[in-house]
């Protein structure tokens, strides 16, 4: 078990899956009978995981109605609510200003990746990296844009979508991140994590890793349909549910 907390993403309004889940919340859209957000904290849960932060904005009654202080599932759940839409880097630096942790883990609402999270830790600490991404093998790389980096992993370059990118490595949504990084993200205004922050430490102390495995996407309706027809696969991406 770690005592690192968990900060999720999971406020977007997912305005592209609206055909496919109406006014739900982007992360608690169905599959396999069960919100997809609750596959991820299985995920979370499954790697000794406790303390997790869910941050919120659209939606967030429902979400923190379904999950509640997560005790039933051996969670510690708290939540941080936008006020408006912050971007990605402004609600994480909302949520972590709550708290006093050195480091977090940050990972997406809408998308899961198999890698054992303690592996992604531990590389961030033995290069006493600012952030460290897990970095995917996607079929589609020029649909999410790439990420290179140099043969200590530290990363030198990031790929617009469309362009390619040597080894079709994609950002796959899931980082550790030290709380000073969090502070000099600016308060106020919405900020972008993939556009701004991490651009920015570029030669600065961010790094990568890359992991095997399926990165599980629902940001479109395309996407959700594919997962519902095999739910099997985000089961067994996430574990067995508790």
């Amino acid at each position: 078990m770690t005592s690192m907390r968990v900060l999720i993403l999971a406020g977007g309004l997912g305005t592209r899956l609206w055909p496919a889940i109406g006014s739900t919340p982007k992360a608690m859209a169905e599959v396999a009978g069960r919100p997809f957000l609750e596959h991820l904290l299985d995920r979370v849960t499954r790697d000794g995981f406790r303390r997790v932060c869910l941050l919120t904005g659209y939606g967030a009654e429902a979400i923190e109605g379904y999950f509640g202080t997560g005790h039933k599932r051996g969670l510690e759940i708290a939540y941080s609510q936008e006020p408006e839409p912050l971007g990605t880097g402004g609600a994480v630096r909302l949520a972590a200003s709550r708290f006093p942790d050195e480091r977090f883990v940050v990972m997406n609402g809408d998308s899961l990746f198999q890698l054992p999270l303690r592996s992604l830790i531990d590389a961030h600490l033995e290069k006493g990296a600012l952030a460290t991404l897990a970095l995917a093998q996607a079929a589609e790389p020029g649909r999410y844009g790439g990420v290179e980096t140099d043969a200590d992993g530290q990363v030198c370059r990031f790929v617009e979508k469309g362009e390619p990118t040597a080894g079709g490595l994609v950002n796959a949504g899931i980082y550790v991140i030290e709380h000073s990084v969090l502070e000099e993200i600016p308060s106020g205004r919405a900020v972008s994590l993939e556009r701004e922050v991490f651009p920015a430490l570029v030669g600065e102390g961010l790094y990568a890793v890359p992991f095997e495995g399926p990165l599980v996407d629902i940001g479109v309706p395309r996407d959700l349909d594919a997962l519902r027809t095999r739910a099997d696969m985000v089961v067994a991406t996430a574990g067995e549910p508790r």
